[in-house]
């Protein structure tokens, strides 16, 4: 689906317009704690987990940007003949991405990068991977979000006199978000357990030091155990503070 601008008399349809939703963040700066070994235990090497959550949602917002920009209108300034190159270009990352394994992926970065030469260290792969990976499945859920919403929504904001950045932020933005939330949400949680593959690099976090504790101890079930439970007390508050978004985002909903 898309929005004709044509049908709205508005001779500012795309003056201010910069981004495609105002979900962009400022780039967030993450050091890496010291946990390789025993020495953190698995409390400690929860704060990897944590660390590495955190450069993934990162990397995820700014290719999530890159990639639904591309299938909009180019901004001002870009080279009109370029940008047409854009959406093949996007659609051909998004159906790579999602259509490959998570883990073939990683190997590719960290082994195989240094066969041509470029050498990544561990939690910067492991980042790289799954922001790479989760952007193309989050620019999905965003764009279905986006094309929830009427059409109508965006040219009734047009003859209000609004930009389309200023409907995107105002109009289109609130409903669109409502939608993807859930589906955002079960990413989220999915990707904060993804991070354990991150083990085949070389890297120690929450599930590297359960193995190695497991083997030392012989203790599989009951260290088991506890690993399910950090992981459970991480991600069920972002369950939780996903569906008290979506509930306050469609409040007005259960009033009309």
């Amino acid at each position: 689906m898309s929005w004709d601008q044509n049908s709205v008399a508005h001779p500012n349809h795309y003056d201010d317009f910069s981004s495609p939703l105002p979900l962009g963040s400022s780039p967030v700066k993450v050091n890496r704690p010291n946990t390789q070994g025993f020495t953190g235990g698995i409390a400690g090497d929860t704060d990897e987990s944590i660390y590495q959550e955190a450069a993934n949602g990162t990397s995820n917002l700014y290719m999530y940007d890159l990639s639904t920009a591309a299938r909009t209108d180019p901004p001002a300034g870009i080279n009109t003949g370029l940008w047409e190159w854009a959406p093949s270009i996007s659609t051909g990352y998004i159906e790579f991405v999602r259509g490959t394994p998570l883990l073939v992926q990683l190997v590719m970065l960290y082994f195989g990068l240094p066969e041509l030469g470029i050498t990544l260290d561990p939690f910067i792969a492991g980042a790289l991977a799954l922001g790479l990976n989760y952007a193309a499945a989050e620019a999905e859920n965003y764009r279905a979000g986006l094309e929830s919403v009427p059409a109508g929504q965006l040219e009734a904001a047009w003859s209000l006199r609004l930009s389309t950045a200023q409907a995107l932020r105002w109009v289109i933005g609130p409903q669109a978000i409502r939608v993807a939330i859930p589906p955002v949400t079960n990413d989220f949680i999915a990707l904060l357990k993804d991070s354990s593959l991150v083990s085949l690099v070389t890297l120690t976090e929450l599930t590297k030091t359960y193995l190695n504790l497991a083997n030392a101890t012989r203790d599989h079930l009951g260290l088991g155990l506890v690993v399910a439970a950090w992981y459970l007390l991480i991600g069920l508050p972002f369950a939780r503070l996903a569906r008290w978004a979506e509930l306050r985002l469609g409040r007005h909903l259960r009033t009309a």
